[in-house]
């Protein structure tokens, strides 16, 4: 019956893979006008490519459409991605909704996720039906994007599956490590990163659903389920630290923001009523009744006070562009560890950079044929004047909390001056941070270096197309953050999106709208060119000197452990000597497995593997 199948489907699906298939013909053409805005990164003919590979992928399926929208979106409104990233991303969710459909029909749990781990074991491989006329119509660019998603896919389902309670730091660093071995396409990982914040949504839309039919609110008695919060335990630990170490902090600050609204229901609740209940003034009358009220006269005070300051200041209108002064408040996530685990407030005064205000802008060339490198020293000199300016009118807390991240980069590439400032508002001294980089520094760090990359590529006459084999086949130094900046900065040189929905990847470029952009890029690559040389020489690859594995036994006792690239099962027990306390013999040796079957002692291990160990030998 039609009740049957629905109560099956929510049975079967996750909580946050119920998209609406009522709603998909809406969806595509809301996503069709945001993606052809006079705004988008997207040209007209980019965004029909889009449209024509979430139907093609969906095979007609409403559901499908209507979920890969939303998936798509989130790449969109966070990273920035291209038409071949877009086009995989579709092609993608449509498989991870199929690869759960198929697992429904099993009868076991154990079954269930035995099944959905060899769907995507079965994705990553060549031979799959239908793979020679897919690359050819998606493209081999996109074609190849959706495999590499598929295996961070399989080795994210191998550590879920293998670490069933909450991993350790540590653990939770090697799964990141792991994940990054397995990437050799940095769009794949972005694909996955956005999964993680779809998931997000598609948990609190489900919860808020579930509370409004039951005619409950937030507080109430109603709960999340353990599979919704182990998925947001892992969005924090996993998924937000690799987007924040990629650069991605828009990514990183939604996925953040999501997950502690799920996890810590009371906390986000607490930091919401600091926010929109307390009132910001200790005494007298206020002309805010809340927090937020208050933070928001104050940075609408400050804003204004800064756009004066700049605005008749000679100097910085002589050699700036254009600049742009806003402001934020610091997210919830954030603003609650600072308060409570670090600086132990109990007010939002007592955090320094609980708001901010940001000058971005962009430095005038002084003759048409600058260099841009020279237009950018002179942005970077910009940036040092704007600050001291600003000195002058806000005042430094407590004479210091400077910070420069232009002459120190963090090492995602983040740039950036910060002081925090204070000002008075209703008799009470509120601090602020004041943040000031240019054009170039800030797109960097909404997006990351590797935004550039989906449609630098769309580029034409720039001299740069990379073969793409040399791109896949390049293999990642995932040990140090020194890699992580090299990395960013080797997929903003070298990722070209060939994959075109039946056009070539020459047409529609991106950058004819803007002949200055597409300089500036062009002085991109050559300021960049030395890190990738120094890159394709680094001998000490991670994805070659380590390999990561899983030790569990038959109580589900799981550990990650990183090994030496070649060691053999021999090696992981003698680790796990040494590091675990566990203890073995040579008869128990001899009933280990490995990935479901007995194993000889000898044999050598690969990234991911599962090693069970007999039951009387536990982590």
């Amino acid at each position: 019956t039609k009740n049957g199948h629905a109560n099956n489907y929510k049975n079967v699906m996750p909580s946050w893979l119920r998209p609406n298939g009522d709603l998909a013909a809406g969806k595509l053409i809301a996503l069709r006008e945001i993606m052809k805005q006079s705004d988008s990164y997207l040209s007209q003919l980019e965004a029909e490519q889009v449209i024509s590979a979430i139907k093609e992928a969906a095979q007609g399926d409403f559901k499908k459409v209507s979920g890969a929208v939303d998936f798509c979106l989130v790449l969109i409104e966070t990273m920035e991605m291209g038409v071949a990233t877009l086009i995989a991303a579709a092609f993608h969710y449509c498989d991870a909704y199929t690869a759960r459909q198929l697992s429904a029909t099993t009868t076991t749990t154990t079954e269930a996720s035995f099944s959905h781990l060899k769907y995507w074991s079965k994705q990553n491989q060549d031979d799959v039906y239908g793979d020679t006329a897919r690359a050819i119509k998606i493209g081999q660019d996109a074609h190849q994007l959706i495999k590499d998603s598929a295996r961070i896919k399989r080795a994210e389902m191998v550590a879920s599956e293998s670490l069933k309670s909450r991993p350790s730091p540590q653990e939770s660093a090697n799964i990141r490590k792991m994940l990054l071995t397995e990437t050799h396409d940095w769009r794949a990982l972005a694909i996955r990163s956005a999964a993680s914040l779809y998931r997000l949504r598609g948990i609190f839309e489900r919860f808020e659903e579930n509370e409004i039919g039951n005619g409950t609110r937030s507080g109430s008695s109603h709960s999340y389920s353990s599979n919704d919060l182990r998925v947001a335990r892992e969005a924090l630990a996993i998924h937000a630290p690799l987007a924040s170490r990629l650069g991605m902090h828009r990514l990183k600050n939604e996925i953040e923001g999501a997950a502690f609204r799920i996890i810590y229901r009371r906390q986000h609740g607490t930091v919401t009523s600091l926010t929109h209940l307390s009132k910001p003034c200790s005494q007298g009358q206020c002309s805010a009744s809340t927090f937020n009220d208050g933070m928001s006269l104050v940075l609408d005070k400050v804003t204004a006070e800064v756009e004066q300051i700049l605005q008749n200041d000679p100097y910085f209108t002589k050699y700036v562009g254009h600049y742009k002064v806003t402001a934020r408040v610091k997210e919830s996530y954030s603003l609650w560890k600072k308060m409570k685990l670090k600086l132990k407030a109990d007010s939002i005064l007592e955090v320094p950079d609980a708001l901010a205000l940001r000058v971005v802008f962009s430095a005038k060339k002084m003759t048409p044929d600058e260099d841009s490198e020279v237009t950018s020293a002179r942005e970077r000199a910009l940036c040092y004047y704007v600050q001291q300016t600003c000195t002058e009118k806000f005042k430094p807390l407590n004479n210091g909390r400077f910070k420069d991240y232009i002459a120190r980069p963090k090492p995602n590439g983040y740039q950036s001056l910060h002081y925090t400032a204070v000002t008075e508002f209703e008799n009470e001294q509120w601090p602020f941070e004041i943040q000031v980089r240019s054009d170039e520094m800030h797109h960097v760090a909404e997006f990351g270096l590797a935004s550039h990359w989906d449609y630098k590529a769309q580029e034409s006459g720039s001299g740069t197309a990379v073969d793409s084999q040399t791109h896949y086949a390049f293999k990642l130094d995932n040990s140090s953050d020194a890699y992580l900046r090299s990395v960013q900065e080797w997929h903003w040189q070298q990722a070209q999106a060939h994959g075109a929905w039946l056009t070539d990847s020459s047409s529609s470029p991106l950058f004819q709208r803007d002949a200055e952009m597409s300089e500036r890029v062009r002085a991109r690559d050559e300021h960049l060119a030395p890190y990738l040389d120094a890159l394709m020489k680094d001998h000490s690859n991670l994805a070659r000197e380590h390999v990561f594995i899983f030790l569990t036994n038959e109580n589900d006792d799981s550990h990650v452990l990183e090994l030496p690239k070649g060691a053999c099962i021999l090696d992981a027990i003698r680790e796990s000597e040494r590091t675990l306390g566990i203890t073995s013999n040579h008869i128990l040796e001899k009933q280990i497995i490995r990935n479901g079957s007995l194993t000889s002692v000898t044999q050598q291990l690969g990234n991911g593997d599962i090693i069970t160990i007999p039951m009387n030998v536990s982590p």
